[in-house]
């Protein structure tokens, strides 16, 4: 069973039930340096836009060989309700 991360870490059920309005996907590769300005425009954009809905970014790096998973658990870190690494 596919199993995905929650903003507590936490494994849950892929299917399991969530109160999300919405997801953003954003895939990361080779991307330090660039991952807090991208968080910065999706949380202006439409995060703030939509104070009613509940939603989550959920970055998925597939390997890089840079720091952008460092970058990720710190912005993470800065708004876990949001951000899923």
């Amino acid at each position: 069973m596919a199993k995905r991360m929650t903003g507590d870490m936490e494994a849950m059920p892929a299917n399991a039930t969530s109160e999300i309005d919405y997801s953003i996907v954003v895939p990361v590769y080779f991307n330090e340096g660039e991952l807090d300005e991208a968080m910065k425009s999706l949380k202006h954009d439409v995060i703030d836009r939509n104070p009613t809905l509940r939603g989550e970014v959920i970055f998925v790096d597939d390997g890089s060989g840079d720091n952008s998973f460092a970058e990720l658990l710190r912005i993470r870190s800065t708004d876990p309700q949001s951000v899923t690494a």
